[in-house]
């Protein structure tokens, strides 16, 4: 607002009322109203993992590409904003205090009970059956079961990691039950799903036995050239969704509607088979 002032012959209640209404007219949205700060803003900041493919990481152009970044892009253009990619951090995402570096997670997290006291949840866009991966000269390994006792790599603070603790509780709408059928494993956490195996391929044994982690992560792995077997039967459906800061039910609540939209269009099917190769948006089509 331009307002004209003569410090001379304004008179100081005049000011006083002056400032009380553009006050009020520069106050932000609402606590808690995240959707209003998005719209008002015009863009919608989306953190995504920089190194986990085919959900998100840098293309040859050093710009993000996946998965995780259309359906967040695909969530903005329904809003009708601006779509701004960041890469997460995620110790500030675990710890739920983003203070605004991020609007929406599409990190491809699992919802559970934990998370859900410090993170709000959309309702799951896709489900990643979590598998177990050997060393092509593995020979021991031929179930599931065998790898009970083993050094078993997975990304640290991951639901893989919760699951080999016996720990695991998924309890999104939709959750597939499982059991555990690895017991005893000798754990070895790793800042990321790339160096568990980089550390797998490099021989049978050698640093570790076997490898926990997304099918389509692997599978990407193996196109890369990896010497991994791929254990079939998965250890259990992880329903994944998008991730907001404590306190975010408006933007949660329309994401919810959007993600219906692109279910029903047969968007975001289109996007699993573009990126995953298959439709991982139902459980029962997700195993292979």
């Amino acid at each position: 607002m331009n307002w004209k002032q003569n410090p001379v012959c304004l008179h100081q209640c005049i000011l006083v009322l002056f400032f009380g209404i553009v006050g009020l007219g520069m106050l932000p949205a609402k606590a808690g109203d995240l959707l209003g700060s998005v719209i008002a803003k015009g863009e919608l900041v989306i953190g995504v993992d920089a190194a986990y493919p085919p959900q998100s990481f840098l293309d040859d152009e050093g710009k993000f590409a996946g998965f995780d970044v259309d359906v967040g892009k695909a969530i903005s253009r329904e809003l009708g904003v601006r779509a701004v990619v960041r890469e997460v951090n995620w110790e500030v995402i675990f710890t739920g205090q983003w203070r605004g570096q991020w609007d929406l997670l599409a990190g491809s997290l699992t919802p559970t009970r934990e998370r859900a006291t410090k993170l709000d949840f959309s309702d799951p866009y896709y489900f990643s059956p979590a598998m177990l991966a050997v060393h092509q000269a593995n020979k021991t390994i031929n179930h599931v079961g065998d790898a009970s006792g083993k050094r078993i790599g997975v990304a640290g603070q991951t639901t893989y990691e919760s699951y080999l603790n016996q720990a695991l509780v998924i309890d999104a709408a939709g959750a597939v039950p499982f059991e555990y059928r690895i017991a005893d494993a000798d754990i070895r956490p790793y800042a990321g799903e790339q160096l568990v195996l980089d550390d797998l391929k490099l021989g049978d044994g050698v640093r570790l036995d076997a490898a926990v982690s997304a099918l389509p992560f692997l599978k990407l792995a193996q196109q890369y050239g990896y010497p991994i077997k791929v254990i079939e039967d998965p250890l259990f459906y992880e329903p994944l969704a998008l991730a907001f800061e404590k306190g975010s039910p408006n933007l949660v609540a329309k994401t919810n509607e959007i993600l219906a939209r692109l279910r029903s269009s047969g968007e975001l099917a289109d996007l699993s088979r573009k990126w995953h190769g298959a439709d991982l948006t139902n459980p029962s089509k997700g195993a292979r």
